[in-house]
């Protein structure tokens, strides 16, 4: 017995060796760019510059990260991808890089995230929500002022960093201060002003000008705002991240910054209380599961709606038997089905405070009937009725008085809208499918900085969602990442942003799904659009499809508006993709042209 007992503790020693080995082989790599290979940031940072050019063809055994924004940030998650990190350290390390690539712009440490996430380990698909949670003094919501007027009421709790740490603590394999390195790097040595930043900074210089905090960031010592190729350091925030890597994401809820950041709005006439922030914690939750011909789709579950939207229109494409018209580009009648079906969904339930019960009273709203086969059967028969056109002008007169008016405005000058989006696959399996955003347009009008951290302005806009959920409570957003299984294993992860990400992800699903392209080949194909200037159409960009094709659909009822590219920049969705061979692994990545992200893969 002794000799067993001996035996059984020498056994566990030695596991015990090995495990601490292997944590310390973990421990000891670095992901910040002053230890990248030789002549690596140089490229990387050439590549950050170059904006709407198609990123070349990559294939991938080991590993793959993609997003919309920042070669750079992209290059970062590569890093930890290759140095052994899991997809989430890969998608969270590269979400942190873009923030500060973005100087807190369109994307914020102080905005929100979501994640659909598969553990290759455990065969199981994660869904995490990080949004924003509505401040609990917030009583009177319809008086929160709207974009333009600088007030601390506009700001919401933020998620993104719990997340992050949320993200860390369940699926990462290296230490939680590894994933700021990147990013702490870049606001220290300081990023190179390119064309949008100047664009973005022209379009918010009053907003920016308002608070000396602030200001301070974006002027150089003559008090003149920095200028393209200028180089731009950000070092609060470097001293912020490198306090939230030593203590975690309890500096942000309960240490120093919480109290800096709950005085700042309430100087400008916020109700946050450092209980709300407190409070706030991260939700894991079972991710929305439904299918999709032979594909098994998982999508993000409530609080978000993204996930029902986008399980709803799938659901029409198939009972349409779209795939059957033949493809969009091509097929008058695969367009206009496609523009019939595939918009409804988010229409009925995006933002925009219209009742679907007033238009398919025999139709439950209810988000648990939404995604079931047979309400899309029930819509799908609606949409072939004779009555259906009456009742589709009804639902476009009910969208342009709770809209408020006929958006004519060209705002094509303010993109990125106020998200990215991220999709990684790591050596072990796993795979991550991540959106972040600060829901409201490059930085906000309030101009709150707190040590480097930009404050969106994300209530002023989403009164009425408010009111809706209640005080205290997480509130609901329309991001959709997403995992597509084929045969029990994973095939192809996605996440989008932009004002067109519902009509973007579903027209590259299609392209992947249904066509049996690869991600590239997906996001080189011309999509239509959502929105347009004139909120009763859809729209196409002047010269992707042929006349002939636009009049046929007119004729089958849908007369689509024909805008310039520079119009449809202001609506446009960005998709990002990689597609797994279930078989081989191979790994193949796309991403949307009009920004500067990237796909790199080894």
């Amino acid at each position: 017995m002794r000799r067993n007992t001996a035996f059984t503790i020498i056994f566990i020693f030695v596991l015990l060796i090995a495990s601490l080995g292997c944590k310390k082989e973990l421990s000891d790599v670095n992901f910040s760019p002053a230890n990248w290979p030789e002549g690596e940031l140089e490229k990387y940072k050439e590549l950050n510059k170059t904006f709407n050019e198609p990123a070349p063809y990559v294939a991938g055994e080991k590993g793959m990260i993609v997003g919309t924004t920042g070669s750079l940030a992209c290059r970062a998650g590569l890093e930890a991808l290759k140095q052994g990190g899991s997809a989430a350290d890969a998608a969270m390390t590269t979400a942190m890089t873009q923030i500060c690539l973005a100087a807190g712009s369109w994307v914020s440490y102080a905005g929100i995230m979501t994640m659909i996430y598969y553990d290759a380990k455990a065969d199981k698909v994660h869904y995490m929500f990080a949004g924003y949670n509505t401040v609990q003094g917030e009583t009177d919501p319809q008086s929160i002022p709207k974009e333009g007027e600088a007030s601390g009421r506009t700001a919401l709790v933020p998620g993104f960093l719990a997340g992050v740490q949320a993200a860390h603590d369940r699926f990462g394999k290296v230490a939680f201060s590894q994933l700021f390195e990147p990013a702490i790097y870049f606001a220290e040595n300081g990023i190179e002003v390119d064309s949008m930043h100047v664009a973005m900074m022209g379009f918010r210089k009053k907003n920016l000008s308002r608070l000396p905090e602030t200001k301070k960031i974006f002027t150089k010592e003559d008090g003149e705002f920095y200028k393209k190729g200028d180089i731009l350091k950000q070092l609060a925030l470097a001293q912020t991240l490198r306090n939230v890597a030593a203590q975690g994401s309890d500096y942000i809820y309960r240490g120093e910054w919480a109290q800096k950041f709950v005085d700042a709005v309430q100087a400008d006439g916020g109700k946050m209380t450092l209980k709300d922030l407190k409070d706030y914690s991260v939700v894991w939750a079972e991710p929305l599961k439904s299918t999709y011909k032979d594909f098994e789709v998982y999508t993000v579950n409530a609080p978000s709606i993204g996930g029902v939207n986008t399980i709803e229109a799938l659901n029409l494409m198939e009972v349409s038997k779209l795939s059957e018209k033949g493809h969009y580009t091509e097929s008058s009648h695969a367009l206009f089905t496609f523009t019939q079906t595939a918009g409804l969904p988010f229409l009925l339930h995006g933002y925009y405070g219209v009742n679907p019960q007033t238009l398919f009273p025999d139709i439950s709203s209810d988000p648990k009937s939404r995604v079931t086969k047979e309400h899309a059967n029930r819509i799908w028969k609606k949409i072939q009725t004779s009555d259906w056109p009456t009742v589709k002008e009804d639902l476009m007169d009910a969208l342009m008085k709770a809209y408020g008016a006929q958006a004519t405005e060209d705002k094509s000058d303010v993109e990125p809208k106020h998200s990215d989006a991220i999709v990684a696959v790591d050596q072990y399996g796993n795979v991550a499918a991540v959106c972040h955003s600060i829901n409201c347009t490059a930085w906000g009008t309030t101009g709150i900085f707190v040590d480097g951290i930009s404050i969106p302005d994300s209530a002023s806009s989403q009164q009425q969602l408010i009111e809706e959920v209640g005080s205290g409570m997480p509130l609901p957003d329309p991001t959709n990442p997403l995992l597509i299984f084929k045969d029990g294993k994973p095939f192809l992860a996605s996440s989008s942003v932009g004002a067109d990400l519902h009509f973007c992800t579903l027209q590259n699903l299609y392209n992947v799904l249904d066509f049996g392209m690869d991600p590239k080949k997906s996001v080189e194909t011309v999509n239509f659009h959502l929105f347009s200037t004139d909120l009763r159409k859809r729209s196409v960009t002047k010269g992707d499809f042929s006349e002939e094709i636009i009049e046929e659909v007119k004729k089958l009822g849908e007369e689509l508006q024909i805008v310039t590219a520079q119009v449809a920049r202001g609506f446009l969705g960005y998709w990002v993709g990689i597609r797994i061979d279930p078989e081989t692994r191979k790994l193949e990545g796309g991403v949307s042209k009009q920004i500067n992200g990237l796909v790199l893969g080894y």
